[in-house]
């Protein structure tokens, strides 16, 4: 770093002698001015009056050149990790290293997950945890009223640190993640979280959510308990939610008024069990899930419809109304299902599969977005869960548009610089602002202080650094961390 700031001194010395000062040999620099330096911090006349007789062409050249280094050169953080040169807060232990056109990304979602931590986490890495946190809001105390804070609302950011993780292989992540794990282990007894429909996860798409942050903790540190959670998670939710009324399908919940897009989570999670564990029961009900979401759900355009109740789609009047905090749709459940069907193709390399993963792609820019940003439609807390997973497997597949790669790359970069509070909170409107009364999510409660809001809009940007990742020459890509295979096991 020493090196690093004496560089820059002479850098800016010579811009100062060898550039500006010829230009304007009369003017005295402007206190403040970004290339005025004190006197002590200069170098030796001597190498001033070398700089002095450079000529013209030359020092331009140099000088700008100099210029693009500086400004690609890694961020310094203050010994606290706050950033001392730009904008946001990165933690020392997720810099990912020089920040270039090709690696911006990855840079966005490090300096994210460096708010979330500062937020939410409490502790070191090793023995640290992410703070209990009720309704979104961290405090109060590991059990209220009998109640265990919800496990979703923390996998929002577990999702999050395990997207970065995977695309920069920073150690540290993956022991922050070992000791969430060991911290949820110890403090949530079995019972609770391999049964669906208590008080701790009443409804499907808790179990959903609950079931693919256990399966994150297997993916990425290879155990195996998190696993068996969630495999008995997932046969508890089919068995208690799972008929043939309205020819099948999950019930949302236990008042079994409608049937949901939501249950996308628990299909998920049980094609992940089989391709872990073999669990042919698991697979087939996933697949009857699956085509009655297909059956029941799917629109002419594309999209996919939230809810079925009595007399068929909730909204099929109304197939239009898909604004911001409130929809007939999900965006967050279309990518859900544009990653199942993005898995399956994977799984049994039917062209049909990867043909109707487009197809979701297609109708999502063409409904979901306002001005090239996808819209955050009906849940602030969840939309952006499938994230990461949207990036790698479905807009990697051949026959995706480079424009709906854009569309991605277009969300992170409005969420990380309009959709982010001064302190360092992510909101539900990732076309901005990120709070007051342009955000209509902050009309209805979300709020971006919320763990679950945050960590979903900036699970947009650790998809738009994976997406990058995966792009980029092999050679830069260095040790890619994957979360398959016995490599994620060692």
């Amino acid at each position: 770093m020493f090196i690093r700031l004496e560089l820059k001194r002479i850098i800016s010395t010579f811009l100062w002698h060898g550039i500006f000062r010829r230009l304007e040999p009369k003017a005295q620099p402007v206190a403040g001015h970004a290339l005025t330096l004190h006197k002590s911090a200069a170098v030796s006349a001597e190498t001033r009056r070398r700089w002095s007789r450079v000529p013209w062409p030359a020092a331009a050249i140099v000088a700008w050149s100099a210029v693009a280094w500086v400004c690609l050169a890694p961020v310094q953080t203050s010994a606290s990790g706050i950033n001392t040169e730009r904008q946001g807060v990165p933690h020392k232990s997720f810099s990912p290293g020089p920040v270039n056109a090709r690696t911006r990304y990855i840079h966005e979602a490090a300096v994210a997950v460096g708010y979330l931590v500062r937020h939410y986490w409490a502790g070191s890495p090793r023995r640290g945890h992410i703070r209990c946190s009720w309704n979104g809001y961290p405090g109060g105390g590991l059990v209220l009223k009998g109640v265990y804070p919800p496990l979703w609302e923390r996998g929002m950011m577990i999702f999050a640190m395990a997207n970065l993780y995977q695309a920069t292989g920073n150690p540290i992540l993956k022991r922050r993640l070992r000791a969430e794990w060991s911290w949820i282990k110890a403090h949530y007894p079995a019972g609770i979280l391999e049964t669906a429909g208590n008080g701790f996860q009443p409804e499907c798409d808790d179990c959903g959510w609950n079931a693919l942050t256990l399966l994150t903790f297997h993916q990425v540190l290879g155990n195996r308990r998190p696993l068996q959670y969630a495999a008995h998670l997932v046969a508890s939710a089919f068995q208690r939610w799972l008929d043939n009324k309205f020819g099948g399908g999950m019930w949302y919940n236990d008042a079994r008024k409608d049937k949901s897009l939501y249950q996308v989570g628990i299909v998920l999670s049980a094609l992940k069990i089989y391709e872990a564990t073999g669990n042919r029961a698991l697979y087939r009900k996933a697949m009857a899930c699956y085509q009655w979401m297909e059956s029941h759900l799917l629109r002419p355009d594309g999209l996919y419809w939230c809810d079925y109740g009595q007399t068929g789609p909730v909204g099929k009047n109304r197939p239009n109304d898909i604004h911001q905090a409130g929809s007939v749709t999900y965006i967050g459940g279309d990518m859900g299902m544009g990653v199942i069907q993005a898995t399956l193709y994977g799984m049994t390399n039917q062209k049909a599969y990867r043909r109707r993963a487009i197809r979701v792609a297609v109708a999502i820019a063409k409904r979901l977005t306002r001005n090239g940003v996808y819209l955050d439609d009906r849940d602030a807390w969840t939309d952006g869960a499938f994230a990461g997973e949207w990036a790698t497997k479905v807009l990697t597949l051949h026959g995706i548009k480079k424009e709906q790669r854009k569309i991605l790359y277009r969300t992170a970069n409005s969420i990380y610089y309009h959709d982010r509070t001064l302190d360092g909170f992510y909101g539900g409107c990732w076309g901005g602002p990120a709070g007051g009364p342009g955000c209509r999510w902050c009309m209805i409660g979300s709020l971006p202080q919320q763990i679950m809001t945050s960590s979903s809009a900036v699970n947009l940007i650790m998809a738009a650094a994976l997406l990058q990742r995966a792009y980029l020459p092999l050679s830069e890509q260095g040790a890619r961390n994957t979360f398959t295979g016995n490599h994620a096991r060692r």
